[in-house]
């Protein structure tokens, strides 16, 4: 059990000297190595606010922002708060796995305004804990809390069911996005429980405009994906966006050349190959370079806590991210090589010719 101590100066009539507030900290199950977890919370360390309940269902602030890091036994910080011998506590605590000052901004003790790297690297994985009502025998073995994700993550995996192409991946990005929004502590929600029910996007509010200035991009060393490879592959970087809808693109934003598309989607940069011994290029930027493959999303609603994994098949080609003709429709990189006016010439007398006598 993790232990959190602080000392109240402007409490000490109600104060019970003789029994600290304590926590026993956890975080649900994670996959990425930026993310908070259970173990490397010892090191991120976390930021408590306890709130005492007053008449009427509002609160007063017991302690404030107190951050507490791990000592080698528990986790501690410099003042110490006890127990109220009446009153009942909401905990509100939050981490996160990196130094965050330019994408989390702290409105109060329950609010947040959070703006994710656009480098996925730096990332910030944005964790609280809230538990209301609990009482000083609530602290005989500690308060619990339970750590939630706020954002959700998105990751990428890639397979080929053609035969006749194989693929040069080098990076992948996922874009027309909200680039800014606020997280606000649940009012009603229990957090204390691990595994407890999903929780509602509702806990974000004001997103920015979504923009095609908005993409989050992961590039790497080529990945070779042959011609038939239905396995699926993942690909490097996973990313922590804000919780939102992503409705489905079915055109360009307008029918000019050069429009782009007006909904959510991942784009994959690569080279499209014949499978032949030549590697015949397909399709790839003017001079043979890496070209940016556009597949819209599927209509979803992104839930903080939750994982979605988007398997892209790379036999579809994508679709170019920009208008190509005064056509809405979206353009595909592949031109299929087919025959839809085809004729038989009608048979030519020629003759007649006599034979014999």
């Amino acid at each position: 059990m993790g232990m959190l101590a602080a000392c109240s100066a402007d409490e000490t009539v109600e104060d019970n000297p003789g029994l600290e507030i304590s926590f026993a900290p956890s975080i649900n199950k994670v996959t990425r190595a930026a993310d908070v977890t259970s173990t490397n919370l010892q090191t991120y360390g976390f930021n408590v606010t306890a709130m005492k309940q007053v008449a009427g269902g509002s609160e007063k602030t017991y302690f404030s922002g107190v951050d507490y890091t791990w000592n080698g036994n528990a986790y501690g910080s410099v003042d110490k708060y006890y127990w109220p011998a009446n009153d009942k506590l909401n905990f509100y605590a939050y981490a996160m796995a990196t130094d965050a000052a330019s994408q989390v901004t702290k409105i109060d003790y329950k609010s947040f305004t959070v703006t994710p790297s656009t480098d996925w690297n730096k990332q910030v994985d944005l964790v609280f804990a809230s538990t209301k009502d609990k009482v000083k025998a609530d602290g005989e073995n500690g308060v619990v809390l339970n750590f939630r994700h706020t954002g959700a993550k998105i990751q990428v995996q890639v397979k080929n069911t053609s035969n006749t192409l194989k693929f040069d991946v080098e990076g992948w990005k996922v874009g027309f996005l909200s680039e800014s929004a606020k997280f606000t502590f649940p009012n009603t929600e229990n957090t204390d429980v691990k595994g407890a029910a999903t929780l509602s996007k509702d806990y974000w509010s004001d997103h920015t405009t979504r923009s095609i200035g908005t993409e989050y991009k992961s590039e790497f060393a080529t990945k070779n994906i042959a011609a038939g490879a239905s396995t699926v592959e993942d690909l490097p970087g996973q990313m922590i966006m804000l919780p939102q809808e992503t409705p489905t693109l079915t055109a360009y934003t307008s029918a000019a050349a050069g429009a782009n598309v007006n909904n959510p989607y991942i784009a994959l940069k690569m080279v499209i190959r014949n499978n032949d011994s030549d590697g015949t290029i397909i399709a790839s930027e003017v001079g043979g370079g890496a070209i940016w493959a556009t597949w819209p999303l599927p209509t979803t609603e992104w839930l903080p806590g939750k994982v979605y994994t988007y398997i892209v098949d790379l036999s579809g080609g994508g679709y170019y991210p920009g208008n190509q003709d005064s056509d809405p429709d979206l353009d595909p990189l592949l031109t299929e090589i087919k025959f839809v006016s085809v004729t038989v010439d009608d048979w030519v007398e020629d003759g007649p010719y006599n034979v014999g006598n």
